[in-house]
C-alpha cells in the first residue's frame, strides 16, 4: 500500500472528513497505518468515536480499491493529483484546519511563493459589479498576481477571463470532478486557463458537480490566496461564505462600497461594518494594505495582438471597428456565420481584451 494511495483512500471514505482525518494522521503517523488498526484502536481517536471507526472499518477495503483505480487512470484522465504531505502540496492551503487531504488538478497549482488573489462574487452580478471586477484586474495587474475564483457565471468568470487578458495566471476550483465544466458554457475558459494556470478540485474524475458541495469547494478557493477580494454580494451566498472562511483563516478579506440601495451590494457593507472587510476603492488600495512594492509596469499584451488575429478575428474586428456596439443577431447577418462560429470567435477576441459581451446579447469593443 501506497501512501498516496492511502491517503487517497481515507478521504472517500464517508463521515471521515478532512478534521477527522487528521486526527487520525497524527494518532497513527501515517494513513497507511490507518487502515492497518484494530476496530477497538480506531475508536479510541477523538472525533473518531465508534459509529466512524466501524464505518471506517467496514468500508477501507472499497476504498482502497476506488482510491488504485483513481490513481491509475490519472494520465488517462490528463489530471495530476498530489497529497497532503507531498512536496508541491500547496503550504497555504495546508495551514488551514479543514484542508482537504488531496487535490486533482489539470494545469499547474499555486506556486508556494506566487502573490494570489481570491476574486469572488454574485452570480448575478451588476454592471457596476462587473466594473469592479475588470478595473480590479487591470489595476492588479503592475502587481504580477494570481487570481483564483470558481469559474461560476458572474464575478468569478469576470475575474478569470480579466486575468487571461492581462496574462496573469488564473485557477479556478470546481466543485466536481475534472470530467464534467460546470457551467457549460464556460468550457473554453476551462481550458484556456490551463495553459498558465489550472483548474483544481477534491472530487474524483468521473464526480458529477453537486450544489452541495460549493461551500466544501469555498474554503479552497480561500485558503489557496494570501487574500480574498469580495467584489459583490447580497448578504448570503457562495461568495460572503468565502471571505467568511478567509477571515477564519486569518487571511485579509477586501470589499468595495456601492450604492446604498442596490440589494447585490448588502454584502458588501455588511462586512465593512462588522470589520470582516478592509474597504477598498482600487487595486492599488489593495496593494497597500498588504504591502506590496509595485514593479515596473507591464507592457499592455494588446499591442500586439492585432498581428496575430486568426482571419476569421480579423473579419470580426472589421466589423466591430464601424461601430462601438453591435447586437448579436447583427453579426450573425453581416458575417454570415452559424451562431457556434460566431460564438467561439468572439470569446477568443474577449481573452485577447478586444471586446466584451453586455447584457441584452450586445457586443462592444473595448
Amino acid at each position: 500500500m501506497e501512501e498516496r494511495t492511502a491517503i487517497l483512500a481515507l478521504s472517500f471514505i464517508e463521515d471521515i472528513g478532512p478534521i477527522t482525518a487528521r486526527s487520525l494522521l497524527r494518532q497513527f503517523g501515517s494513513a497507511c497505518a490507518v487502515f492497518e488498526q484494530k476496530l477497538s484502536h480506531l475508536e479510541t481517536v477523538e472525533g473518531v468515536g465508534t459509529i466512524r471507526a466501524k464505518r471506517l472499518f467496514k468500508e477501507r477495503k472499497s476504498a482502497l480499491n476506488k482510491a488504485q483505480e483513481e490513481i491509475a487512470l490519472l494520465a488517462k484522465q490528463q489530471q495530476q493529483l498530489v497529497v497532503l504531505g507531498e512536496e508541491y502540496f500547496p503550504k497555504k492551503l495546508e495551514q488551514c484546519i479543514d484542508a482537504p487531504l488531496h487535490l486533482f488538478y489539470r494545469g499547474t497549482l499555486p506556486p508556494p511563493n506566487k502573490r494570489v488573489i481570491a476574486v469572488v462574487g454574485t452570480r448575478l452580478a451588476s454592471d457596476y459589479g462587473v466594473q469592479l471586477c475588470r478595473d480590479l484586474i487591470e489595476q492588479l495587474a503592475n502587481y504580477e498576481v494570481g487570481i483564483i475564483s470558481g469559474l461560476a457565471k458572474g464575478i468569478d468568470i469576470v475575474a478569470h477571463k480579466m486575468a487571461m487578458k492581462h496574462e496573469l495566471p488564473t485557477w479556478a476550483v470546481v466543485a466536481g470532478g475534472l470530467s464534467y465544466v460546470y457551467p457549460a458554457a464556460h468550457r473554453d475558459t476551462f481550458i484556456a486557463m490551463q495553459d498558465s494556470g489550472g483548474v483544481i478540485t477534491e472530487y474524483p474524475y468521473a464526480y458529477i458537480p453537486d450544489r452541495r458541495n460549493f461551500p466544501a469547494r469555498n474554503r479552497i478557493v480561500a485558503g489557496l490566496a494570501d487574500a480574498t477580494v469580495m467584489v459583490e454580494s447580497k448578504e448570503t451566498g457562495g461568495a460572503m461564505i468565502t471571505a467568511y472562511l478567509a477571515n477564519d483563516y486569518n487571511r485579509d478579506v477586501f470589499t468595495f462600497p456601492g450604492p446604498v440601495k442596490q440589494a447585490s451590494m448588502r454584502g458588501n457593507h455588511k462586512l465593512i461594518k462588522t470589520q470582516v472587510a478592509h474597504l477598498i476603492e482600487s487595486g492599488e488600495d489593495l496593494a497597500q494594505i498588504m504591502g506590496w512594492s509595485q514593479p515596473m509596469q507591464r507592457k499592455s499584451p494588446q499591442g500586439s495582438l492585432f498581428h496575430t488575429l486568426s482571419e476569421d478575428e480579423k473579419v470580426l474586428m472589421d466589423f466591430l471597428a464601424q461601430r462601438s456596439h453591435w447586437h448579436l443577431d447583427e453579426l450573425m447577418l453581416q458575417c454570415a456565420w452559424p451562431f457556434s462560429k460566431l460564438a467561439s470567435v468572439l470569446l477568443q477576441l474577449e481573452f485577447k481584451g478586444l471586446l466584451r459581451q453586455k447584457p441584452g446579447q450586445q457586443v462592444e469593443r473595448c
